[in-house]
């Protein structure tokens, strides 16, 4: 008894000690910044859960939209969004009334419901259609498309059920800001290898993949909208906006990078303006031809088509390319469903580009980003229901360099 009264004294301390570590660590960083993992809907389980109340997602973990019906007691008209977490729960901590969908509710007095979720495509949208055209939308609002490829890429990585489960637990894990500083004061010490199927599962998406998944996207596209149009609810398509200064998810020559004098442990956008032209050199001795020494050279130049080309050429793509958004406009022209452009809106806020302060991320808002959104959707989705729109969002007056926030974790979210 004695022992185990020791075994249990011993853990008990360990608890206390784990405990004021974390507390010391929050006062003095702050609150641990929260990692994105979702379990993509595959047509297993429940995707749409039912109630007296009508019917609701089941893939939303966070901030969930309400059980919506096809009755209205209000006599509002109701938009419907469907597409992945750039319209729900990629940006974390903050309300559902700040997401897109959220700001298009207030701008327009219409009723706006939230179907995104996190790692959601046209496959999954396909499978909640009929149920979500159920509620009877005046309007359908289609923003999906980062991961067709995206999909691609983390179901190369994640794809065998015992990678899913650590990459879930390390998640949860995030949630303790102790954990958060072991793991990368670990794996900055870490020897990068080289992104392979053969080091850790994951595949590059070439060309021939590419044509399938374009072809594979434009025929779901076709469905979702001659499905909308059969029960009468006009479609609202809208091209991809991604953050131009993201670099790829993973680095193809790191020690080249590291040569360079950047010293991000894994791709972020972080400043390069101080980094010194001999090393940059040096580096591309070490590694001629490196698409991530070609990013960090285009942005010390200012160069937005080599940003744009590489963007579109990424091995890892997590974001829509130009040929996916020609697809967006190929099918809204065809099809006769409104397109909203705001690639292209973007794209003129920006200059040439689209703004990188309005993103967290590669693909997701931040809170001026989801208001950007809401504002370009609004151009297509107001004339539909004889509502006048707003005005665009104006062009960030400050270019967050933070171009400097491109990946997770490189800024707090509590300062977007």
């Amino acid at each position: 008894m004695r022992k185990v009264a020791k075994c249990i004294a011993g853990v008990l301390f360990s608890g206390v000690i784990l405990m004021a570590c974390e507390f010391i660590l929050r006062v003095a960083v702050g609150p641990p910044t929260p990692e994105l993992v979702a379990t993509l809907p595959g047509g297993e389980g429940e995707l749409i859960r039912r109630s007296g109340e009508g019917i609701q997602p089941a893939y939303q973990d966070s901030r969930k939209q309400s059980a919506v019906s096809a009755e209205r007691l209000d006599g509002k008209r109701r938009v419907l969004w469907v597409g992945g977490s750039s319209i729900h729960g990629g940006t974390q901590g903050i309300a559902i009334a700040e997401e897109a969908p959220g700001r298009l509710a207030a701008l327009l007095g219409v009723e706006s419901v939230n179907f995104g979720g996190i790692g959601m495509d046209t496959i999954s949208i396909g499978a909640i259609l009929d149920d979500a055209l159920s509620i009877q939308p005046d309007v359908l609002v289609v923003y999906s498309g980062h991961n067709e490829f995206g999909n691609a890429v983390f179901t190369g990585r994640y794809g065998d059920a015992q990678t899913a489960r650590l990459s879930k637990i390390r998640a949860r894990l995030g949630a303790s800001r102790l954990y958060q500083f072991l793991e990368m004061a670990i794996r900055g010490r870490e020897t990068m290898a080289l992104p392979s199927a053969a080091t850790e599962g994951q595949f590059t998406v070439d060309a021939a993949r590419r044509t399938e998944v374009y072809r594979r996207y434009e025929e779901r596209l076709r469905h979702i909208v001659g499905r909308a149009s059969a029960a009468g609810v006009p479609v609202v398509l809208v091209t991809l906006m991604s953050n131009p200064v993201a670099p790829s998810i993973e680095f193809s020559c790191p020690e080249a990078v590291k040569r360079a004098g950047f010293t991000a442990v894994r791709p972020e956008a972080l400043a390069v303006d101080g980094l010194r032209e001999t090393d940059l050199a040096a580096a591309e001795q070490l590694a001629p031809g490196c698409a991530d020494l070609r990013w960090i050279r285009a942005r010390r130049a200012g160069d937005r088509a080599a940003l744009d080309a590489l963007r579109d050429a990424d091995p890892l793509p997590v974001r829509a390319d130009s040929t996916l958004n020609g697809v967006v406009r190929r099918v809204a022209a065809e099809t006769g469903a409104t397109l909203v452009d705001a690639d292209g809106f973007a794209r003129m806020a920006g200059n040439g580009l689209e703004p990188s302060a309005w993103f967290l991320d590669p693909m997701h808002f931040t809170i001026a980003g989801h208001d950007a959104l809401a504002r370009m959707v609004a151009q297509g989705v107001a004339p539909l229901l004889a509502l006048r729109p707003p005005p665009l969002a104006p062009s960030p007056s400050a270019e967050l360099d933070l171009a400097g926030c491109a990946a997770e974790g490189c800024r707090e979210r509590r300062d977007f």
